[in-house]
Parts: C-alpha cells; structure tokens; sequence
C-alpha cells in the first residue's frame, strides 16, 4: 500500500510545541522537569483506496511497533501505548482509473508516566512560588518602596477578581487587567511613586499618572481624592471613569488568551514605557521589562482555571 505523508501538516503543531515548551512551568531549577516529550503532530496520508474507515474514529498501534519512548514503562499501565491518532477528514478520490483515499488526523497523548514523589514536589513547589509572586519579588514599585503583606495581597488580589467578574469581564481580559496591576503595584492601592519619568506622581493598582488627572497634577492626595484609596474605589474608577478603559473593552474582545489581553491593557490604558511601540518591542524588548505583565497575567488566568487556587474563577 503506497502512503504519502504531507509534512506541511505538522508546522502549526510544531508552533504550538515550541510556544508551550520554550517557557516551561519550573520551580527554580532549570534541570527541574526533564523527562521526554512527546512531540504533538498533525498528519496527512494518501494511500490506496481504502472504505469503511469512519470519521473522528480514534485507534492505537500496537506496542511492539512503537518506540519504547511511546510506551509507559512504569506502574499500573506499564507496557500500554502513551499516544492514539485520530481521524479528522476522509477524503475518497478516483482519477485515472485509480482509487485513493487520503486521511488526516493528530496525535493524542492518551496515558502519562506517573509522577514520582520528588517531581509532585517539584510540580507543587513551582505552583506555590507562582502564587506568591508578591512583595520579596517585586520591591520598589515605581523606585518606591510600597509595602503590604502577603496576606493582605492574596485579599486584594481575589477583591479585584471578584469586581473584574461582576464587571461582566471574561477570564481573559480580568487575566490581562490583574497581569498590568500585577506589574505597577503588587496589588497595593496605596502605592505611590512620587516622580514618574514625566516629572509627575503616579498612584494606585494601576499608577494612574497626575498629568491626567484633573487636568493635570503633582499633588498626590488630590490624585486620590479623585481615584480613591481603596481597592474597589479604584477598580470602580477604572471601569466606569477613566476613558481608555472603554477603548480596550473594544479591543480586548477578539484576545485570544491572557497575554494578549494584557499587552493591549499596557498599550491602550498603562501606556507604559515601551508598552505603546508595537508588539515587537513589547513582547522582544527586554530592557523595558514590558512583557512581564503578560507572563503574570498567563499566571493569573491558569489560577483562575485551578480549582484547588484562592482566585479559582468558578
């Protein structure tokens, strides 16, 4: 039976396995999760014709004709397959008096080796370490020293979620909302940096800029009397207040995940310094540290994904 096998298939899998595996979960050490991976892939094959396959059916290939690295070599399931294929399209040709029938489908990671004890640790720690990316990570917010503690952060951050959703906000755009506050003031609504890089205070989870508030000043409890000093006094501003706000919630709409939902959050309501000169520079410029927001805010929409987490979204 002649197969052909159409490699152009495989490039939006590949895509998406080096997006996943270039920037993995890990808990310090770099060494940390190095077991193998198998490698996801879409495929295409051509072969004579052949009737009575059925679409979206699913199969596995026998275990002597695997490698033994697709096979699970350890507890209950030892010697079963790790990987099936299934079936998308059947395609049925005749041409030249001659029957063909081409197929595609992907593969399916269907069984796991089963975690030792030292990598649940692992898995558990790097969870924790995520969860507290709070005040010991991120000092000096704004080349000032705005300090609460952890207990009051985890508060703060759920209190944000909760109006974020009651909003009417999806897990992806609250995801991209809590990355950028995240970034500008580990969730403090009393941050203050006396002298941003314009000359003029910025306050508050989101450090809203006194060049912009009430036409313009560098007093910082004008800016708060306005703003609030509170964390639902300021998300309130933030949602029903500030104009640039409604601007992203036209943009945010077609954000395919939490990063996305955050760079346009930078772009549109921080304009943070290099936050406003394009994804290139966003996303690739490390000395503007611009990106991190994304990386929290990718953070914040799996913790709203996690049922065991405080910010499980429900």
């Amino acid at each position: 039976m002649a197969l052909k096998l159409n490699t152009d298939k495989t490039d939006s899998c590949l895509n998406s396995y080096r997006e996943v595996f270039s920037d993995p979960l890990k808990s310090g050490d770099d060494n940390a999760f190095n077991s193998g991976v198998i490698l996801p892939l879409d495929f295409s094959l051509e072969m004579d014709g052949l009737s009575g396959i059925i679409p979206h059916s699913a199969f596995v290939i026998p275990s002597n004709s695997l490698p033994s690295s697709y096979i699970i070599q350890t507890g209950t399931d030892k010697g079963k397959q790790k990987i099936a294929f299934i079936l998308h399209t059947i395609e049925q040709n005749f041409n030249d008096n001659k029957w063909t029938t081409r197929i595609t489908g992907q593969t399916l990671n269907i069984r796991f080796e089963p975690l030792t004890e030292a990598e649940k640790k692992q898995i558990q720690a790097a969870k924790d370490k995520q969860k507290s990316q709070t005040l010991s990570d991120f000092q000096n917010v704004g080349g000032e020293s705005n300090t609460i503690s952890n207990a009051q952060t985890t508060a703060n951050q759920l209190q944000v979620k909760n109006l974020l959703k009651q909003s009417g906000l999806s897990k992806i755009a609250a995801a991209g909302v809590m990355g950028n506050i995240q970034k500008e003031s580990i969730f403090n609504p009393k941050a203050i940096n006396k002298k941003d890089t314009n000359g003029y205070p910025s306050l508050g989870l989101i450090q809203w800029n006194g060049k912009f508030i009430n036409g313009g000043t560098k007093d910082a409890n004008t800016v708060f009397s306005i703003i609030g000093n509170t964390v639902e006094a300021q998300i309130n501003y933030l949602l029903n207040r500030y104009p640039t706000y409604k601007t992203w919630l036209r943009e945010v709409r077609n954000s395919p995940n939490a990063s996305d939902a955050a760079y346009l959050f930078a772009k549109t309501v921080e304009v943070c310094y290099g936050c406003n000169r394009g994804r290139d520079v966003y996303f690739d410029e490390p000395k503007y540290g611009a990106a991190e927001r994304s990386k929290f805010a990718t953070n914040f929409y799996n913790r709203f994904n996690d049922p065991t987490d405080t910010l499980y979204w429900g």
